[in-house]
């Protein structure tokens, strides 16, 4: 509450001065009111009122319809009124084969209309078929009489339409469609709903290609043949029989490169058909169709022949018109691959150039005019013609005749290389001969080119050894041979700090294996080791010893000195080998060194046999006809440009300098080289100069090869090189061949694209290149 009022002042007091006069003093103020008191608290909170009860639910309402007379009489009354509905018609075609086609006439008759409301239709409704996107139909209409509620009423008459036609196909394919209308009853103008009974037919042509069959790879000169099936889905016969519904007649186009053999075959003896072929219509047949029954297939074969001019890995393609009525209704066509057979020959060529349908024809024309430059021989194996490789994958048994054992000494060739089809166990047994288990192996001058599709093409890494297609290579041939066999508890080591424990060498076991691998290599240094596998788990066995879990080491099962090349292209090969530059064609002779064509002629270069490249420094009489051209010049990224010549002896110094690898002493190599120099002295003189500065270059090659691996035999073996070296240079000296050494040759290693090109069986632990694991 409010303070209260201030009390009156107290009343003034009185004096007397000197003089004795009597003084009075004022009243005091009055005093100040009080201060208000404090608000009280407040009280409890009501309770909540009641809800208000819902009200009640109307009655539902309801309509009425009522039909008077004009006396005011009721006639007829009902809760709904009238409905014309729809319920059921029938539909067939003009030519009632169960079969609806383009341009043909439907009937569609007996049209059931039911009055599905509560009073009478009255007379007066009209019935009829609108015209739709798809059907066009007559302009028949139909007044229908009173209909009583519940009654119903079939339209006594047919109403005709026409489906829309269809052009010739421009899609390989039979042809389906569809073609939509309904029927309407309208009122006044007023149409009835339930009256569009939704009608839907599948629109095709009562006969059909059912499939064309033919060969897919097929060699010059052989024959074969194609099969066409001809389909009858309708319930009545079509051809030129009687009682037919149609003419049918097959028009089948070939290309220049097939050529028609003998006569067709007939697919059911009862139902003949014939063949002809109209001069005027040029690479094309005619089959006239006799008769097809109901729900049959007939096959027709038409024998062909390859031609011989046919182009390697060229497509040729065949086509299968099918008239109806003399309209084309339906094509489809199929492809023939001109693929290469396989004829061993005695001796074997040169190369063995594995092919499959990957290879286009733009790609091959590359590899011929690489062939071609080389001046080699050539086989092809088809891996499709032949259903594999190293094993028929029909049978799973070797090829009745196979190529393995025939090409020792000699090169593969494998663009687009499916390691699934080749044998780890046969490129080993290519290099090093069949017995190789039964003692050191020995190197047969082999070699294989393998063109791998890349996991990472061309992208820069820290570590160019990390970039590595040739992985499924060297994993694939990793596990030819056994896993080598350590001793009890080897795979483990002493660690005071437990491994991993605050970051303490998380991975001790990698320092292990590099230093098990560097063992191994100087046990054997003529193979590469490597880390296939490895299970870890680390774990403590005793006191500061560790288990490290397992590990599968394996020696690579192909000496060093083994010329296998790898090839790392996104694609295989690099099907357009003028990726890097598009006005490159296979007749240039300006090829960048660098460029996918240059590098894989080069590769293609090092890989044939060492005869090859020294028949293509020869000096030949101008009538020879396999003269190779060689008067290509190879421009490098520096400026600097090298010959074919050039080219060729570097690649030869390479090959030779690595026979010092297999750690045997063998100098087989350079011993061919000096024996065809001295009995063909006069035929290399011309190329003197250059063989002799590839002499110089085979120095230095030895000399890297030397520091590589520390071996008596590899001394031994650069010596006896060296030695014979001498004799090239005095021997082509002594024919008046002059040579200063002014502009030495570069050797192979720098002129190859280390992220594309791999020698994998020269890998060793100080490259970084023994982890197959962790890569």
């Amino acid at each position: 509450g409010s303070g209260g009022s201030g009390g009156p002042g107290g009343s003034g007091g009185s004096y007397r001065d000197n003089q004795g006069n009597l003084h009075h003093y004022s009243n005091g103020c009055r005093g100040s009111s009080g201060s208000s008191g404090f608000s009280g608290h407040s009280g409890p909170r009501g309770s909540d009122g009641h809800s208000g009860t819902n009200g009640r639910v109307a009655a539902c309402g309801s309509v009425l319809w009522v039909v008077s007379s004009p006396e005011g009489g009721v006639l007829y009354e009902a809760g709904t009124r009238y409905d014309a509905e729809v319920t059921n018609l029938t539909i067939t075609s003009a030519y009632n084969d169960g079969i609806f086609e383009p341009n043909e006439r439907i009937l569609v008759s007996g049209v059931l209309v039911v009055n599905s409301g509560g009073l009478p239709l009255p007379a007066g409704s009209q019935a009829f078929m609108p015209s739709t996107k798809t059907i066009k139909f007559e302009p028949t209409r139909f007044d229908m009489p009173e209909i009583l509620p519940s009654q119903s009423f079939t339209i006594p008459i047919t109403y005709y339409g026409r489906i829309f036609d269809e052009p010739p196909p421009n899609v390989p394919g039979p042809f389906v469609s569809s073609a939509e209308f309904h029927p309407r009853i309208d009122l006044l103008g007023r149409p009835f709903e339930k009256s569009h009974l939704h009608q839907k037919l599948v629109v095709q042509y009562p006969v059909k290609l059912a499939y064309l069959r033919s060969i897919e790879n097929l060699g010059r000169g052989e024959v074969s043949k194609l099969e066409i099936g001809v389909q009858n889905i309708s319930s009545m016969p079509y051809g030129s029989c009687q009682g037919s519904l149609g003419r049918v007649v097959l028009q089948i186009h070939l290309d220049a490169r097939l050529i028609p053999v003998g006569s067709a075959s007939v697919g059911f003896s009862a139902i003949p058909y014939s063949v002809t072929y109209n001069p005027d219509i040029q690479d094309s047949m005619f089959v006239e169709m006799h008769g097809i029954p109901a729900g049959e297939t007939v096959n027709v074969e038409i024998t062909v022949q390859m031609e011989s001019r046919a182009e390697l890995m060229d497509r040729c393609f065949w086509q299968a018109d099918l008239l109806l009525r003399d309209k084309l209704i339906e094509y489809n066509f199929e492809k023939i691959r001109v693929s290469p057979y396989y004829i061993p020959q005695d001796p074997s060529s040169d190369v063995l150039m594995v092919t499959d349908s990957s290879i286009t024809r733009k790609e091959f024309v590359f590899w011929q005019r690489i062939l071609e430059i080389l001046g080699v021989s050539v086989d092809f194996w088809d891996t499709q013609r032949y259903h594999g490789f190293s094993i028929d994958q029909q049978t799973n048994t070797r090829h009745q005749v196979s190529w393995e054992g025939r090409y020792d000494g000699r090169m593969i060739l494998y663009p687009h290389c499916d390691l699934t089809q080749l044998w780890g166990i046969d490129v080993v047994r290519h290099f090093h001969g069949g017995n190789y288990r039964d003692g050191p192996l020995k190197d047969l001058n082999s070699s294989m080119v393998l063109f791998m599709p890349s996991r990472s093409a061309h992208r820069p890494q820290a570590n160019r050894f990390y970039d590595r297609g040739d992985v499924p290579v060297l994993r694939h041939l990793s596990i030819v041979d056994d896993t080598l066999q350590l001793p009890a508890n080897a795979y483990s080591g002493l660690h005071i700090i437990p491994p991993g424990s605050c970051g303490f060498t998380p991975k001790p076991f990698l320092k292990w294996e590099k230093k098990q691998l560097q063992k191994l290599e100087k046990e054997v240094p003529s193979q590469a080791c490597t880390v296939v596998e490895r299970q870890a788990q680390v774990h403590s066995t005793s006191i500061f010893r560790y288990s490290y879990g397992s590990v599968d080491l394996r020696r690579f099962p192909l000496l060093r000195s083994c010329k296998l090349m790898t090839y790392d292209g996104a694609g295989g090969c690099i099907a357009d080998m003028s990726l890097d530059d598009q006005n490159l064609v296979p007749s240039s002779v300006e090829i960048p060194l660098a460029s996918n064509f240059g590098q894989v002629l080069m590769v293609t270069l090092f890989g044939i046999p060492l005869r090859c490249k020294l028949n293509m420094l020869k000096t030949k009489p101008e009538e020879a006809a396999q003269t190779p051209t060689i008067n290509f010049t190879f421009h490098l990224p520096s400026g600097y440009s090298l010959t074919m010549p050039q080219l060729v002896v570097i690649c030869m110094a390479c090959e030779i300098a690595d026979e010092v690898l297999n750690c045997a002493g063998t100098t087989t190599r350079i011993s061919e080289l000096v024996q065809e120099i001295q009995d063909n002295t006069a035929a290399y003189i011309e190329r003197g100069a250059v063989i002799l500065a590839g002499m110089e270059l085979v120095n230095r090659e030895l000399l890297q090869r030397n520091k590589k691996i520390k071996h008596p035999q590899v001394t031994q073996a650069v010596g006896a090189i060296k030695r014979q070296v001498n004799i090239v240079q005095q021997t082509l000296r002594g024919a008046g061949v002059a040579y200063t050494a002014e502009n030495p040759l570069p050797q192979l290693s720098i002129l190859q694209d280390s992220f594309r090109v791999h020698r994998s069986n020269q890998h060793r632990v100080a490259d970084g290149r023994w982890n197959l694991v962790d890569c």
